[in-house]
């Protein structure tokens, strides 16, 4: 945190402290009233905000003294001060690891042998910070300062991640308010993964992801509703594009908004829309049968890809072909990250999956008539003769132009408690190739045009 400041902590008791890069160290392991002599240090942690102060975690355990041991100096190590306070005793309670927040100093976190706790006042009182997680060693911590998520690393159980977002905010201040709606972080439009197992021996490892989307935190008191909290969003023009319903009753509690707009309200169609809408059904009815004799796919899989044309939802299910499923949005994948090509997964060339006729349609996933059965290769072919009949506008995806994610920009929430209205503002991110965006009538969004 500072240049020429450093510490060191032994597995023998000793706690040593340079200010010139070790020209020269100080040993105040003498410093700390009530830790038994040749206690391991586990772990020195130096404030964010202070260069004085630093944390310094002892643990026992292996003289089977299991009481935790953790400490605060605010004057370079002259003087010590335990802030164990309420921290469970009695049983294998021995500390591995404490961190500081680098967003609020008064919020530090702990890792002992049978879990994580929290203090929101530097260690004058600790509560236990587990829900979802098992009782396990927690070895290690890790702040993630953009993503304003806290990271364990526990002993048999993996990696944990709590976004702590709304502990970084929730100061004394805004404590005392209670109701309070929490200033959101920027949501990432992003493509999904494509979603392949990854395979270590007999075992599968994997993961829950959080929600694809803006998360809305909000916290309520005892005298707040019970049953639902409405939220709004609006667009920079006071459009009104989403309205949640979130969780009531006292506590922390989450919204998740798809990053979609409610889609507008159709205007009537004309005579002449009228009259465009069946020439166009007539186009669609020719181009599926003419694909179905073709053997492209079964009759099944053609009937959803077209019932997607009707819909004006064809663009999702291009970017559920493209992204395995994952965020609502097309895969923009990062170098390194690509699957092998599936024609080199199963063995077969491109030549034989094009003579392979139907099998292709049905070969990526599930049963053959379901929406995961539908493959890129499929949709391409459809596509194109979608375009050759000029049945649509730009050869797919129609109506479904406006079924995309927002852009990027900023974006206000609002929520009305009890008469009270609070507004926090949500900045969104769209990455390139993510999502179908709202084009105009001219463009050509064939995904697989390049």
């Amino acid at each position: 945190m500072r240049p020429g400041l450093l510490f060191a902590g032994t597995d023998d008791g000793n706690v040593w402290l340079t200010r010139n890069d070790g020209a020269t160290w100080d040993n105040i392991s003498t410093h700390f009233p009530g830790v038994p002599p040749k206690t391991y240090v586990v772990r020195i942690e130096p404030s964010h905000f202070d260069t004085a102060t630093f944390y310094v975690a002892f643990e026992n355990h292996r003289v089977n003294d299991f009481a935790p041991y953790l400490y605060v100096t605010t004057d370079f190590g002259k003087t010590f001060r335990s802030i164990v306070n309420d921290l469970p005793k009695g049983g294998p309670d021995f500390l591995h690891v404490i961190r500081e927040d680098p967003v609020n100093r008064d919020l530090l976190y702990a890792g002992t042998d049978v879990g994580a706790f929290i203090s929101r006042d530097r260690g004058q009182s600790w509560q236990k910070f587990m829900t979802g997680l098992p009782t396990v060693p927690v070895h290690d911590l890790k702040i993630q300062p953009r993503d304003h998520e806290l990271i364990a690393a526990t002993h048999g159980r993996g990696i944990w991640i709590a976004d702590v977002s709304a502990l970084e905010q929730l100061k004394d201040s805004i404590f005392a308010k209670g109701t309070y709606l929490f200033a959101p972080k920027t949501a990432y439009a992003f493509g999904g993964a494509p979603g392949a197992d990854i395979s270590s021996g007999q075992s599968t490892f994997k993961g829950q992801s959080a929600p694809f989307g803006a998360d809305i935190m909000y916290r309520l008191t005892s005298g707040s509703p019970k049953d639902t909290v409405k939220l709004v969003i609006t667009n920079v023009k006071g459009d009104t594009l989403k309205t949640l319903m979130g969780k009531g009753g006292a506590g922390v509690h989450h919204a998740t908004w798809d990053l979609k707009a409610k889609p507008p309200t159709p205007t009537p169609l004309t005579p002449a829309g009228r009259r465009d809408s069946l020439i166009t059904a007539r186009k669609l009815e020719h181009v599926f049968d003419s694909l179905e004799t073709a053997g492209v796919a079964s009759k099944a899989v053609l009937a959803t890809v077209r019932e997607h044309y009707e819909n004006g939802t064809i663009g999702e299910l291009f970017q559920r072909a493209q992204s395995g499923g994952g965020g609502g949005g097309r895969f923009a994948e990062r170098p390194g990250e690509s699957p092998l090509p599936k024609h080199d997964r199963r063995g077969a060339t491109d030549s034989t999956k094009k003579k392979a006729g139907a099998a292709a349609a049905g070969a990526e996933s599930g049963t053959e008539g379901e929406e995961g059965a539908v493959s890129q290769e499929v949709l391409s072919q459809v596509s194109g003769a979608v375009r050759a009949s000029k049945a649509l506008p730009g050869g797919g995806f129609g109506g479904g132009r406006n079924t995309g994610l927002v852009e990027s920009g900023d974006y206000l929430v609002t929520m009305t408690v009890a008469g009270a209205t609070q507004r926090q503002v949500l900045r969104v991110e769209k990455a390139a190739g993510t999502g179908s965006s709202s084009a105009s009538d001219d463009d050509d969004d064939d995904p697989f045009d390049p």
